[in-house]
């Protein structure tokens, strides 16, 4: 889940474990990445749920390390806001 900065919350992914034997979730993440220096503005997981792929305000494209929360890559792609992102069948 991406979120918005919102009354003093900074923006963020947020990573959540699912349950799926259990009606009732966690609110708690796993894992809280905050980008920057620009705010994510949508993502998306990679094949294999190896990688998260988030697109930002300032139109690059990040590669997420999410089990590490590290960058792995990040490139300019654009030169306005990534509002969506579109994954090929195989997650690539």
């Amino acid at each position: 889940m991406v979120t918005e900065e919102r009354m003093g919350h900074k923006s963020g992914i947020y990573v959540f474990e699912i349950d799926e034997s259990s009606p009732v979730q966690s609110n708690e993440p796993v894992v809280l990445l905050r980008p920057s220096p620009s705010k994510a503005t949508v993502a998306a997981w990679s094949h294999l749920d190896k990688y998260i792929v988030a697109g930002h305000e300032d139109g690059s494209i990040t590669l997420f390390d999410w089990k590490y929360e590290e960058v792995s890559r990040r490139t300019a792609a654009h030169d306005d806001t990534i509002t969506d992102l579109q994954m090929s069948k195989d997650g690539t």
